[in-house]
């Protein structure tokens, strides 16, 4: 439980440092001067145990004093004082027996920390509260022993201490009280009650199917669900900076500088407006009739010369009669990922997958699909702010797509760039290092698109979107869908068999490869041939590439991926050269470092976008919510190759023998694949493809699931 005003790590015993340190020394203080009281209490007071008999006090208060008021007073205070002081013993009673170490502190739940907080000060609320016996005992007790050290401590220097060094605000607090004393008075609630993390993670384990008839695991299978999942917040982000303001000053000095500067060129003209953002500050100049625009924009370099900066982007401004002067600003501000995921435009986005790029020139968000992109390429030296921009986007799509709306494929040939995101629930195989692993990711993404599509085919949709929808419709009215299976014998003949599909959502399948420079020159011949075709097709089967290189050069960046790539983005490059093979056009050379960039979407003209930034920190609290919530789920059959090097087994009269070995081989390593069997028996596809179907058949394994997995029947 989380409570307001509370910061979230003030007791960090992996921290050594002296303010550490005084927080643990002062806690447990605090629990040694309430124990003392109390035990010295009941041990030597006569009217130690006075507040069991309130009800006593109250019927006094009811009938020798008129006032309702004091009788009110009385019965209110005697109330909340019991509840108070139980409430304090029994909660600092259980972090010291369970949570409290004397060698190695460390305090896990936060509430039993406020608690044991509260039970510090608890004796001066009391005090000041009512005047009863039990409270007016503690205060004799408290002015007997050492009244000269314990009064000032526990009612000036405890409490003003607390509130500096936790952060906790005194009017949060007692709402905390009033409302934690609420719910223990309840009727109705005779259960320990759940904490924050249990109530938004309610995991079902996973049931294991028992030996049914064969013509009913497809059935049983269809109403095994699937967990449910929550969304992450904003608040594991880091909270950024203020924006330092821009000085409207310099902007005006800016202007009256440039135009001094056409006219020593010979050309004359106005600046209609100015515009600032957070990075760099646009100043639309109109030139005076009969200038060409190829002479404005050619003294970029002269124009970075005189104005004293690193580089000067000019271009024409699409649908208007202004050439953009892009200055970079003297302060410039960072763009924080949490500013885009609290923005509106990211918030009540539609988008089935949406992608935080940035803010644009003037500090509005820019969240775009890559669904309608449908694939992206990017480009962009070191230092210029790519590896962050991949990690904006596996973030975004985090933050909107549960394990079951989308999948990854990470592919880290540098095997550090992607490690923060290892075993969270979204990845549908460990993230790839290597290279026989990445060609077979790829030939398992083409098998992949083209079963979706004979899926889809069956159920006349045209993309996954539709069939998603499709399966939603029927799961509500608990109609039963069915398709036809191709399936290729040994002889040359196909057969066709019916099959019920589970009705499950399919999820899309997001492809990154962090750099594609390294697998070009290692293995251009077998992965080319892959990325064109999923590049081509794979939109519709709701597979979508993401690549990035370092070096945009023609040996990379081909024009058969440039062909099927029309979205792109392009940091900052080293030459004109590079910006031509990325864009199709210069200006990414002028382009500034740490996430500036130029966005191309497919048919359109370029867009000026600064990245946001997210830490590495910040990225583990993102993976680390979602392992919290459920364990991956890998398809290791991603990994093997469909067509190993080897002696295909033939025909013949022992097929009944390596059938079963093949069961005999699935049930000790209860992995049941088509593929499998390829390698360990070193048969055909169609061959190993009919075995599986027959034990399928037979009730030894289910039907696929949604990703193409099947398990073993127990």
């Amino acid at each position: 439980m989380k409570f307001a005003g509370v910061k979230d790590n003030f007791l960090d015993s992996s921290n050594n440092s002296f303010l550490s340190k005084t927080r643990r020394y002062i806690l447990r203080f605090s629990l040694l001067v309430f124990w003392i009281i109390v035990l010295y209490n009941i041990l030597f007071e006569k009217d130690a145990l006075g507040f069991l008999i309130y009800s006593n006090e109250i019927h006094k208060g009811a009938i020798f004093v008129d006032n309702f008021i004091i009788f009110f007073k009385y019965l209110i205070g005697s109330t909340l004082s019991i509840l108070f002081t139980i409430f304090m013993i029994k909660r600092s009673y259980k972090l010291l027996i369970t949570n409290l170490s004397w060698i190695d502190f460390e305090v896990k739940n936060q509430k039993d920390i406020l608690w044991t907080i509260l039970t510090f000060f608890s004796i001066s609320v009391i005090l000041q509260s009512i005047n009863s016996d039990f409270a007016g005992a503690l205060g004799w007790i408290l002015g007997q022993i050492v009244p000269v050290i314990i009064l000032p401590f526990l009612y000036i220097v405890a409490p003003i201490s607390i509130m500096i060094m936790f952060r906790i605000y005194p009017h949060k607090i007692l709402l905390a009280i009033y409302k934690s004393i609420w719910q223990y008075t309840r009727k109705n609630d005779k259960s320990p009650s759940l904490n924050k993390k249990e109530k938004m993670v309610k995991m079902k384990k996973k049931s294991t199917i028992k030996s049914v008839p064969k013509n009913k695991i497809s059935v049983v299978k269809d109403k095994i669900k699937s967990p449910t999942f929550t969304l992450p917040s904003s608040e594991l982000l880091s909270i950024p900076k203020l924006p330092q303001k821009q000085s409207q000053i310099q902007f005006q000095n800016n202007a009256k500088q440039l135009l001094r500067f056409f006219r020593e060129f010979n050309i004359d003209g106005t600046i209609h407006s100015i515009k600032a953002g957070p990075v760099i500050t646009v100043y639309e100049f109109e030139p005076s009739p009969g200038t060409k625009t190829s002479k404005v924009v050619a003294l970029s370099a002269d124009i970075a010369r005189s104005m004293k900066c690193q580089s000067i982007r000019m271009s024409v401004i699409s649908g208007r009669n202004t050439i953009g002067v892009e200055l970079p600003n003297l302060q410039r501000s960072i763009v924080s990922f949490r500013q885009m995921v609290e923005s509106k435009e990211f918030k009540t986005t539609e988008f089935t997958l949406p992608v935080v790029l940035g803010c644009d020139i003037t500090g509005r968000a820019s969240v775009v699909n890559l669904l309608k992109m449908p694939h992206l390429l990017l480009a962009g030296r070191t230092g210029s702010g790519k590896s962050v921009f991949l990690r904006d986007l596996i973030i975004s799509l985090l933050y909107k797509c549960t394990p079951n709306d989308c999948k990854f494929i990470l592919v880290d040939p540098k095997i550090i760039e992607f490690s923060d995101w290892e075993d969270i629930p979204h990845l549908l195989v460990p993230v790839v290092t290597k290279h026989q692993k990445v060609i077979n990711s790829l030939k398992w993404a083409v098998r992949e698109m083209e079963k979706r599509y004979r899926l889809m085919k069956n159920f006349g949709v045209k993309d996954l979107s539709s069939f998603n929808n499709k399966i939603l419709s029927a799961k509500a009215s608990q109609k039963v869908l069915k398709y036809t299976v191709e399936i290729a014998e040994d002889n040359g003949d196909i057969t066709k068999k019916e099959k019920i599909l589970p009705l499950v959502k399919i999820p899309f399948i997001v492809i990154v490869i962090d750099e594609l420079a390294d697998l070009m020159v290692t293995s251009a011949k077998d992965v080319e041939p892959s990325l064109q075709r999923l590049a081509q097709m794979g939109r519709a089967a709701g597979i979508h590439l993401v690549l990035a290189t370092q070096r945009p050069s023609v040996n990379v960046i081909t024009g058969v991926i440039k062909a099927n790539f029309p979205t792109r983005v392009s940091f900052q490059v080293s030459s004109r050269v590079d910006s031509r093979t990325i864009l199709d056009s210069m200006g990414a050379e002028s382009l500034l470092d740490q996430g500036d960039m130029l966005y191309m979407p497919a048919g359109r003209a370029f867009i000026r976008t600064h990245g946001a930034f997210v830490s590495e920190i910040e990225a583990q609290r993102v993976a680390k919510f979602w392992k919290k919530q459920a364990p991956p789920e890998y398809n290791l059959d991603v990994f093997e190759d469909a067509n190993p090097v080897g002696n295909a087994t033939s025909h013949n009269n022992n097929d009944g023998d390596i059938y079963q070995q093949a069961v005999s081989l699935i049930k000790e390593s209860k992995r049941a694949s088509t593929s499998f069997l390829q390698r360990k028996l070193r048969i055909g596809y169609g061959r190993a493809a009919s075995m599986i179907d027959k034990m399928e058949e037979e009730g030894i394994i289910t039907s696929p699931d949604q990703m193409g997995r099947r398990t073993l029947v127990e």
